[in-house]
């Protein structure tokens, strides 16, 4: 079964509607969003125990266009945002299904938090080592118990069945780990026969040409189709930039200390021991891959031969099937967060993106803007440290009477000659 075209074309409409109006006040119009919000929430809130085995024959559970592990309790997931199963000083992080194979860092940032988990021996070869601590998983077995301090959570939800708005009970801070959308659908091909050895059926081989083209034709997809859940992250992120951080795995990858560091202050974490004890966790583990075992190979590298892998397979499927992830990829460049926006436009020429050094501290407050950028006259370009990110105002250039005094005032300095002995 196809995507419903209609709805896609309304989603889209309320996506670019959104963006015009933020860019002319400059501020969220929250009438528009709330709108769009309205059009993505399940129309049939009916959350049933059936289990699905189409398209890969794997047996899960769905909720709306979401599909689910088949062990999750949908009952218990479909009131999520109206029961109290939070706190506001409780931290959620928000992960992509292709994620959850050997990622790295959700130790580190259960240690940050102040949460600490046991976990005995050193890489994790799947985020449900972590069972406890998965957020659907904890409700699924109800083992969320209030009022005992600050608990840090993953997730594989979209933002429309989680607790992160409104007034009722929700997280005081996510966290949403973002990647090129092409990496994180191939991603799945483990996850996928994960699952199905999970539910006993021993060990399903998917082919990489026939998951992509079932993925992409699908009516439902594992946490929601990508494009799509993260599309709606980065509009919840503008909605509450207080509360909710976009953060692309990039940038644990490249800047890890400046990523912890950036965490540190969005979740309001002292900069002390803590902080020095998660960093040495995730550098202790970079050379060995943080969300890939990369043994003989950049991770970075491993990232965008995936990428190209994608729009290799994709070019050889049918133009109908393309035309559903050209569909729906499209809102991408039009997002208001500028890092997505511009991997939107890559996805649209289908080229690879590789964001620049300064993304990572630009993200969370902590670059120093180029002062060349502005004019144009930078020469190191995107290999230079200094933020380029256009938002930073210009730095206005010393008069040439300023610039004369200054030049008069060093050639008066006496010249340091060495002194006779």
């Amino acid at each position: 079964m196809g995507f419903d075209e209609r709805r896609l074309d309304i989603w889209e409409a309320h996506i670019e509607q959104a963006v015009s109006k933020c860019a002319q006040l400059e501020q969220c119009d929250e009438d528009i969003l709330d709108r769009y919000y309205d059009d993505q929430a399940i129309t049939d809130n009916s959350a049933h125990e059936v289990v699905h085995f189409e398209p890969f024959g794997i047996p899960h559970k769905r909720i709306g266009e979401t599909s689910l592990p088949s062990w999750l309790a949908m009952t218990a997931l479909e009131q999520l945002p109206r029961r109290q199963f939070c706190l506001d000083n409780d931290i959620l992080l928000a992960l992509s299904p292709g994620l959850f194979p050997d990622i790295q860092v959700l130790k580190p940032m259960f240690d940050l938090v102040g949460d600490p988990v046991e976990h005995v021996g050193g890489t994790v070869n799947f985020a449900c080592e972590f069972k406890e601590r998965m957020f659907e998983a904890a409700v699924t077995m109800n083992s969320i118990r209030p009022g005992t301090g600050r608990k840090c959570f993953f997730t594989m939800l979209p933002p429309s069945l989680l607790p992160i708005r409104g007034s009722g009970p929700s997280f005081g801070k996510v966290v949403v780990l973002v990647a090129d959308p092409r990496y994180l659908v191939m991603r799945q091909l483990p996850i996928w026969e994960a699952l199905h050895r999970g539910a006993g059926f021993g060990l399903k081989r998917l082919h990489a040409s026939d998951f992509l083209k079932n993925y992409l034709q699908s009516d439902s997809h594992l946490g929601g189709f990508e494009l799509q859940r993260l599309a709606m992250w980065a509009i919840e992120a503008y909605r509450q930039p207080e509360k909710i951080k976009i953060v692309f795995i990039e940038d644990f990858i490249t800047e890890p200390t400046t990523t912890m560091q950036g965490l540190s202050r969005f979740l309001g974490v002292p900069q002390d021991e803590t902080l020095q004890t998660a960093e040495g966790q995730l550098l202790a583990q970079k050379d060995f891959g943080l969300f890939f075992p990369c043994k003989n190979m950049p991770e970075m590298g491993h990232l965008l031969d995936i990428v190209k892998d994608f729009e290799e397979i994709l070019a050889t499927l049918p133009s109908g099937v393309q035309a559903l992830w050209q569909d729906n990829m499209a809102i991408w460049s039009t997002l208001p967060d500028p890092r997505m926006a511009s991997l939107g436009l890559s996805m649209q020429r289908h080229s690879l993106w590789v964001g620049p050094a300064w993304w990572a501290a630009h993200s969370f407050g902590l670059c120093t803007p180029c002062s060349y950028a502005h004019r144009g006259k930078c020469r190191a370009g995107e290999a230079c440290s200094f933020c380029h990110e256009p938002s930073h105002p210009a730095r206005k250039r010393d008069s040439l009477k300023t610039r004369n005094r200054r030049k008069q005032q060093h050639q008066r300095l006496p010249s340091r000659t060495p002194s006779p002995r």
